[in-house]
């Protein structure tokens, strides 16, 4: 009979329904809250609204929608929807692995939103099952109370806060499952349920894949310190000793942990390669003093009511009300011994400075510090403080009277300790009804425990009269005594059941009444979009993004004006520029800023600033597409109107660049800082590298006047950053006004750089300083008098500088034809593979708009040539003379590496299953059992007949049947098995 099969035979079918009964009800009641939540907020599928809010709005379903769209190894690998192009086998290890998007790609567009919407309402539940599955598991009890923990834990403030982060939330439900695995393993059963789910986790997701490693490293070894390696006879079975026996157990772990952790190579390692080039992975400076929150702070976290953290808040940790009082229970519990007592809350004060102490953060996100978004690991947080409040009340042999009136005190100590976080008057009128709630709850507790030990005792009074002595039956009498005392016993377990129910419904109520009360409101809680608008502009953007994009013959970019979401490219499946991701590359990131092009989300963001007719040609970019009708205006001439549709016009760039063409050598020395960038200014001294001439397209306008109001100008170095002025009378605001007068119809363009503040363009044109560093106000009639003001009111010291443009379109189209008799003239392309010819009247650098990011190589006429990087992050390379056939081939950093390691793991973790089938050796065999059994006692052999149990028996949270599997338990634990069956 196959090993699983009985496995599952020693569970009787009493036992089986209760386990999924449990499971469901554990599953289904966050549903129900969340369903409510939806049907409050309007969330589809019960309301037209949806859950795309925040990044999961802006960044990831973009991503998703992407991710769908790709077919082939070459998409896999290589992206072009954004950033000039990127590794996308790095960015789909960061937001796309999610097992819920395989079905993604048969989805139809219309029905995608819905199905995020319900996978995210799915999680609820998932998580509250895989804790509920763990906790049964690892404490061998069917209390209600564990179950109420449990739909504590899938409702947590981590679930709800960041529901529209889609990518986490897979590891609410694979943290719990990877750790129900590793008790598995120490308890001496297969390894393979970890090994799975722990490479399932770190593929899902590398950021919560991390941090759930991280996790249960710091799990096994507090375990791994807390269990006592001696058997039921005080000895391991064997010759082995206990330090034998602990060594064997870290071995084991090591070995699986890294199998499962080199399963993902292919995976993991260009993942690493890929971090290395990003931004915020070059973004670390410790600081070693720095504590991000107070106790107090973390303790109202914790508190009921608390709204949800999205931006350097405190980490989303609250699990329920229940913690206050089931956290000191469990170090109040006299059965637990002080060292695992001293071991728990070692882990749990590691796992809180991960929350809170500056190294410990960067930590524990994964070696850089995470953007804004607090804790993105907390759930693990509130995982282990659901372990422990749990483990508290399992072992109710240890809880009396005195310990729970000793945690009612500690958890009222906390809860009026929370006040020195300046908790809001709202938060401060509820003080008193928590109290109130957790008093109740220790009474209710106290009652059950109470009335459960007595039920016990009972029962042992009652087998005490009916045990031979002396070879002796019992007597009549002594036989009806210990009927009505078994009855008495029955009645008060089930009264001590019931009670629990009673508790256990109680916190449920609270967790999901303050759940709905939190996420449902109106102003703030669970954020939402618009479901049909989203879908709309999704859809114009995917109709003109594919008709206007390039084939498999030719390479050149689109971009969108009035984008709608930071990834248009990606949602309308076209090659862009525009890109909001963390795995952005820091060379490129930079070139972009250098350029005068904004951020948002400092570290991960380019936000293509698309006025600039060089900036656009220059990239390629040959298709505008216009949904707000408004970008020839903004911009003059230099476009030519494709389309006129309803939706969008489509502009032409007829004097876009070929994607790789011939430069100056001037070029290779030119450095564009992104920390002085002066946008237009910056741009034309490219424009010049590029000719190897002083081409000078971008010509600056004197003004005719400038009028300055209660301000004076200052200066302490020639570069921007270094110019501000100050403002004179602190009562009035600053005025700077500009009087220019425009000499013939070219286009005009402003730099700036003021922060702060509002530029006014004859009344009209209002310019975003802080997010348009340089704009093209458009073409003007010949005699047109501008007006420029600058207006601000409070600051009394501001940075200082604005200047206009005149772009020479003559000089332009010269430099043009030029740059596209020296280019590229691609005649193949796929994602991962450029080919064309190229042909050159004399030796010179060829630059290409493509980045490098160490996956691409260049080859000329069949032979590879030696690339190296131009403005920072740009392929370059050497060409000589001639007519000549160029190919770039990219292939993803580390990928060979890491799937030739994924293979061996493989191979490996094949050897350890074919051994251990066979009994193993070393690390790899199956847990010892115990070489003798103890003999029964009489009264034991008299109680073959279940229906004949003791109420002893009755007591264990163990049914009978699995009394069975404690020879599959390891020694350690066989021992206390007992004594919780005899309880």
């Amino acid at each position: 009979m196959p090993k699983a099969t009985k496995a599952v035979k020693k569970l009787s079918k009493n036992d089986i329904a209760g386990i999924v009964l449990r499971c469901f009800i554990v599953f289904i009641v966050p549903i129900i809250t969340g369903i409510i939540i939806f049907k409050k907020k309007e969330i589809s599928p019960f309301g037209k609204d949806d859950v795309l809010s925040v990044d999961l709005w802006g960044q990831y379903f973009p991503m998703y929608r992407k991710f769908a769209l790709d077919h082939g190894f070459a998409e896999a690998m290589y992206n072009w929807s954004g950033a000039l192009g990127f590794n996308n086998w790095l960015q789909n290890a960061f937001y796309t692995r999610s097992i819920f998007l395989i079905p993604f790609c048969i989805i139809p567009f219309a029905k995608s939103i819905t199905y995020i919407d319900i996978v995210c309402l799915l999680r609820f539940g998932l998580g509250a099952v895989a804790c509920q599955l763990f906790l049964e598991y690892k404490l061998k009890s069917k209390s209600p109370v564990i179950m109420a923990a449990s739909i504590g834990y899938g409702l947590c403030a981590y679930s709800t806060a960041f529901i529209m982060q889609f990518m986490w939330t897979d590891g609410l439900f694979l943290g719990p499952l990877v750790l129900l695995g590793l008790e598995r393993l120490m308890n001496g059963k297969s390894p393979f349920m970890y090994v799975c789910l722990l490479a399932l986790s770190i593929y899902s997701n590398f950021y919560t894949g991390f941090g759930i490693c991280l996790f249960t490293g710091f799990y096994f070894l507090a375990e791994w310190l807390k269990r006592d390696y001696s058997g039921s006879e005080g000895k391991l079975p064997g010759k082995n000793g206990a330090i034998r026996a602990r060594a064997s157990m870290f071995g084991r772990f090591s070995l699986y942990s890294v199998l499962g952790g080199t399963l993902t190579a292919f995976l993991l390692v260009p993942t690493l390669l890929g971090l290395s080039n990003t931004e915020s992975a070059n973004q670390v400076k410790f600081d070693f003093t720095c504590w991000y929150h107070t106790l107090a702070e973390n303790v109202a976290a914790m508190m009921p009511d608390t709204p949800a953290s999205l931006e350097f808040g405190v980490a989303n940790i609250a699990v329920g009300l229940f913690a206050f009082i089931l956290i000191p229970l469990y170090f109040m519990n006299t059965e637990i011994k002080f060292k695992e007592k001293l071991i728990t809350g070692g882990f749990l004060a590691v796992l809180y400075s991960g929350l809170n102490y500056n190294p410990m953060d960067w930590l524990f996100n994964g070696f850089h510090f995470p953007n804004q978004l607090p804790g993105r690991w907390s759930f693990l947080f509130s995982f282990a403080v659901v372990i422990v409040a749990a483990s508290g009340a399992a072992r109710t042999k240890g809880i009396n009277f005195r310990s729970i009136v000793s945690s009612l005190i500690i958890a009222l100590f906390f809860l009026s300790y929370a006040k020195h976080a300046d908790l809001p008057e709202q938060k401060l009128e509820k003080l008193t009804y928590w109290k109130e709630l957790t008093i109740m709850y220790a009474m209710l507790l106290l009652a059950s425990v109470m009335v459960g030990q007595l039920a016990v005792q009972l029962g042992k009074k009652a087998e005490k009269l009916i045990d031979a002595k002396d070879g002796k039956e019992p007597s009549e009498t002594d036989s009806e005594k210990a009927a009505l005392l078994k009855k008495k016993s029955r009645a008060l377990r089930f009264c001590s059941l019931a009670i629990s129910v009673v508790l256990a419904a109680s916190i449920t109520e609270e967790l999901c009444r303050d759940t709905v009360r939190i996420t449902a409101k109106e102003d703030g809680g669970m954020p939402k979009s618009a479901m049909e608008s989203y879908i709309k502009v999704s859809d114009v953007l995917h109709e003109f993004g594919s008709k206007y994009d390039c084939g498999s013959d030719d390479l050149y970019r689109v971009e969108v004006n009035n984008g709608w979401t930071f990834n248009s490219a990606m949602l309308g499946d076209f090659k862009g520029i525009g890109y909001y991701g963390s795995t952005l590359n820091k060379n490129v990131y930079d070139l972009f800023r250098g350029m005068g092009n904004r951020i948002y989300a400092q570290n991960v963001s380019i936000v293509y600033n698309n006025s600039s007719l060089f900036q656009n040609s220059f990239f390629g970019i040959k298709y505008i597409i216009d949904r707000g009708k408004s970008f020839t205006e903004m911009t003059g001439k230099g476009y030519v109107i494709t389309e006129d549709a309803e939706n969008a016009v489509i502009l032409e760039n007829p004097t876009a660049f070929p994607i790789a063409f011939a430069v100056s050598d001037d070029l290779l020395s030119l450095e564009l800082s992104p920390d002085d960038s002066r946008g237009i200014y910056d741009q034309n001294r490219l424009l010049n590298s590029i000719c190897g001439e002083e081409a000078n397209v971008f010509g600056r306008m004197e003004p005719s006047e400038l009028i300055k109001e209660n301000a004076e100008p200052e200066s302490d170095t020639d570069s921007w950053t270094g110019q501000y002025f100050r403002r004179l009378d602190g009562n009035e605001p600053v005025k700077f006004t500009w009087t220019y007068n425009v000499p013939d119809e070219m286009p005009v363009y402003l730099e700036s750089n003021f922060h702060e503040g509002a530029i006014v363009v004859n009344g009209t044109n209002n310019i975003d300083v802080s997010a348009d560093k340089f704009k093209c106000l458009g073409s003007f009639p010949a005699g047109t008098t501008l007006t420029v003001e600058y207006n601000v009111s409070d600051i009394d010291i501001g940075s200082y500088g604005l200047e206009l443009y005149r772009f020479d379109l003559g000089k332009w189209n010269e430099i043009y034809e030029n740059v596209k008799n020296s280019g590229i003239d691609v005649t193949s392309f796929k994602n991962t593979r450029i080919k064309g010819g190229i042909n050159l009247q004399e030796p010179a650098t060829v630059l290409s708009t493509v980045p490098q990011d160490g996956g691409w190589k260049v080859y000329v006429d069949g032979k590879r040539v030696k690339d190296f990087k131009a403005l920072g992050a740009l392929t370059a390379f050497n060409v000589g003379a001639g007519n000549h056939t160029i190919e770039l081939k990219y292939s993803v950093p580390g990928f060979a590496f890491g799937m030739l390691i994924t293979l061996l793991s493989l191979l490996a973790l094949a050897f350890c299953y074919k051994v251990r089938r066979k009994g193993g050796k070393g690390l790899l065999k199956k847990q010892d059992k115990p070489s003798e059994k103890k003999e029964k006692t009489p009264a034991q052999k008299e109680n073959k007949d279940p229906e004949k149990k003791s109420p002893e028996d009755n007591a264990g949270d163990l049914p009978d049947e699995e009394s069975k599997e404690e020879e599959n338990v390891s020694p350690q634990y066989s021992q206390e098995i007992k004594e919780e069956r005899n309880e």
